[in-house]
């Protein structure tokens, strides 16, 4: 059996030009599937931004308020009086925890 040193040489390169022609396409297959889910995120986002005004208004719509309204910085929607949060916390367990652990003297 004599080897061909020679042959075996010229295997070893063609293995190697293979297998970088196969990392060439995969890595431009994968560039082709990246493009293409940026352009259908890009339509997704598209059709949403289409989509929102028409929501917020129907919701607007059927709550019979404005858009500003909703605005939970305003002060009208942002404090309660005493009565709504005293019956509000009346029947919550946070009272009923609160009532038993009140006169616990292990916290002092």
């Amino acid at each position: 059996m004599t080897i061909d040193r020679l042959q075996m040489i010229k295997n070893a390169a063609l293995k190697g030009q293979k297998a970088k022609a196969q990392k060439k396409a995969s890595a431009l297959e994968m560039r082709k599937l990246c493009r293409a889910m940026d352009a259908k995120k890009i339509e997704i986002k598209k059709s949403q931004r289409k989509a929102t005004p028409i929501k917020v208004a129907k919701v607007n719509e059927t709550l019979g308020q404005k858009g500003s309204s909703l605005d939970c910085f305003k002060e009208e929607n942002m404090y309660y009086s005493e009565r709504n949060t005293a019956s509000y916390l009346e029947g919550s367990s946070y009272m009923e925890t609160y009532n038993s652990m009140k006169n616990d003297n292990e916290w002092n």
